[in-house]
This record gives structure tokens, sequence and C-alpha cells, in this order.
């Protein structure tokens, strides 16, 4: 909208301007005129739904479960919205996650996976034959490293 407005500054008319940028002309014609009051710097938003958290801060809770992840623990559903639910309560976040069970929605979670598929969420299963010929001495090094890097940053006590 921004670059129409700017079209239309610079001498451009409104129809040709709304044909080339895919604007209502009226709506264009409306911002112009400075009427749309409710639309002035404003973040547009579809419905009575709202972002809970902000981009930083899901690629943070994004980064966590794949962190988690690598390090042998996968995460559920219920995990994931138990997690957000936790957060929005820390940071005083205003959401419309439930109370009573202390967990974000279900809604929530299929939006937050559609935008974020690279994880994959499921219930974990018992060890199939052929994770467990798997489990090596490259897989077995790894994990220890992972212990060790872990201890290093964290200094634990024996």
């Amino acid at each position: 909208m921004r670059r129409v407005l700017t079209a239309v500054e610079e001498g451009m008319q409104f129809k040709s301007a709304a044909t080339e940028f895919n604007v209502p002309v009226m709506a264009l014609k409306r911002r112009h005129k400075g009427k749309n009051t409710y639309a002035v710097n404003v973040m547009k938003t579809l419905g009575s739904n709202k972002c809970v958290f902000l981009n930083e801060q899901e690629e943070e809770l994004v980064a966590h479960i794949v962190d988690m992840e690598g390090r042998m623990f996968g995460s559920t559903n219920l995990d994931v919205r138990s997690l957000a639910y936790q957060l929005a309560m820390k940071n005083k976040f205003s959401h419309p996650f439930c109370n009573e069970p202390k967990l974000a929605g279900k809604d929530w979670l299929r939006d937050f996976r559609r935008r974020h598929p690279q994880l994959s969420l499921r219930c974990p299963e018992s060890t199939p034959a052929a994770r467990a010929r798997a489990f090596n001495r490259p897989v077995v090094n790894k994990l220890f490293s992972l212990l060790r890097e872990v201890n290093d940053k964290k200094q634990f006590q024996p």
C-alpha cells in the first residue's frame, strides 16, 4: 500500500495505480485522503486471532525443540503445547490458552506447525530393530560428546 501511495503522490492516476498494484481503487482513495483512520501505521490481522509470540520468540522456541531433538529428547504435541503455555505465562503475554490443563490450544499448535514445517513432532514408540542396530560406536560417541559439551557449559557437580 505504501508503494501505491508513493506512486499516486508522484503523479500516477488512481485507477492506473490500482490496476498496476492490484489494489481496490476506493481503498486507495480512502488511504490517500486519510479517511481510513483505522489503517494508519497499523499491522493488519485477519479475524480475532492475534499472534501470541513474536517471530523471534517463535524462532527461539523452534531452536529449543530442535536442540532437544539433537540431544535425543523428542517432543510430542503435548510437550510443545505445555512449553508454549509456560513461555506465555513466564513472559506475561496475553494469550487465548486454557488455564485449566495449562496447555496451548490445538489450533495454536496446528498453526505453529504450519509456520514451521521443519519440526517433526510425534509420540515416542518402542525401539525398532533397525534403530537398535544403528546404536553403534559413532552414535554413542556423539551422545557422550554432547554430554561433555553440556557438562562443560553448566559445570554440574558430581
